[in-house]
């Protein structure tokens, strides 16, 4: 095959794979502490935000969206623990 005919195939090969988008899950800017799958099936993720070491959340990865976010270790914790079906009593934190 001449070097011609090589670029429209590359072409082709490199647009069918730049469609594919890896998801993480979560945001970007957060790392994973932990994560389950909650009682209705949702599988939700207890975050530390990873350039505000003392910042935590909860994302809901199927509705994707904030449970929580930018609250202490222990807010998260229970709320986490919620959700995933550990607690059963709502938390109040909201700090």
């Amino acid at each position: 095959m001449k070097l011609l005919e090589l670029v429209p195939v590359a072409a082709i090969v490199l647009t069918a794979f730049t469609t594919f988008e890896a998801k993480a899950g979560y945001p970007s800017g957060w790392t994973s502490k932990n994560n389950c799958i909650g009682l209705d099936g949702s599988k939700y993720y207890k975050l530390q935000k990873t350039d505000t070491p003392a910042s935590y959340g909860v994302y809901d990865d199927q509705a994707n969206k904030w449970i929580i976010e930018n609250v202490s270790y222990d807010c998260a914790s229970s709320w986490y623990k919620y959700e995933c079906g550990n607690k059963n009593n709502k938390p109040t934190c909201d700090d």
